[in-house]
């Protein structure tokens, strides 16, 4: 569970960014007892937001397929449950006019955010 920010538009002038809270997963990339220790803090993190996002001039922007911003990037222990995650979002601009999946409308935008998280294993017997 954390906070994240999508950047809509880099421009000093007209710099625009959306936030939302995400629920997500995060994979290590690693093998904790024969890793060096950047590898053992880092992780492929994927999640979704729980609400559409919206930008400075009150474009909406939902998910492409599954009506929600998802996200992949990659996730670090900056504490002992604290993660801050660095990634890509697919977003879909919403409009009234069109129905259905519109590819003109998808695009991928950088986004980050920090969550606390809950740990949670699977071990598989012999």
């Amino acid at each position: 569970m954390g906070y994240g920010g999508v950047i809509f538009n880099t421009d000093p002038e007209n710099f625009s960014y959306g936030a939302a809270p995400y629920i997500g997963l995060s994979l290590p990339l690693s093998n904790r007892a024969y890793s060096p220790a950047l590898l053992r803090n880092a992780s492929l993190s994927l999640g979704a937001f729980t609400q559409n996002l919206e930008d400075s001039e009150k474009n909406t922007f939902t998910g492409p397929i599954f009506g929600r911003p998802y996200f992949i990037g990659i996730g670090y222990n900056i504490f002992r449950f604290i993660r801050l995650n660095a990634g890509a979002v697919a977003l879909e601009e919403l409009n009234n006019g069109g129905s259905g999946l519109q590819l003109d409308r998808i695009q991928l935008q950088p986004f980050v955010g920090l969550s606390a998280e809950i740990k949670f294993s699977v071990g598989l017997g012999r």
